[in-house]
């Protein structure tokens, strides 16, 4: 077992409108972050992961995920799964817990414009 106490999370920022912790527990096949979302994401253009799945679940606030022509609107309480490689953007004013496996690597989170 090993615990990540809050101030022990490393913090980040992805953008003005997106940013949160990291809570490395050193474990390669998953990993957890809790991340604040203030308007869109990324500000223009879609996102991806190239090889982590999400686990998103909302913790507080409203939040719409588009891809394509495509969107939902998710509410505290809800969640969504994304798969590898699925573009797209975040617009809302929430709180969220994402679990990704493998472990999340930058290098593999990718801005498209």
């Amino acid at each position: 077992m090993k615990v990540i106490k809050k101030n022990e999370a490393n913090d980040f920022e992805n953008s003005s409108t997106c940013w949160g912790k990291e809570y490395q527990h050193g474990d390669n096949d998953m990993g957890i972050a809790l991340i604040e979302i203030k308007g869109r994401y990324p500000e223009k253009g879609n996102c991806m992961n190239t090889k982590c799945k999400e686990l998103v679940y909302v913790t507080k606030g409203k939040v719409k995920i588009v891809k394509g022509d495509e969107f939902h609107e998710l509410e505290t309480g809800d969640s969504v799964f994304i798969y590898p490689n699925e573009k797209y953007y975040w617009e809302g004013d929430c709180e969220m817990a994402i679990i990704c496996s493998p472990v999340f690597d930058h290098r593999q989170h990718k801005i498209l414009e």
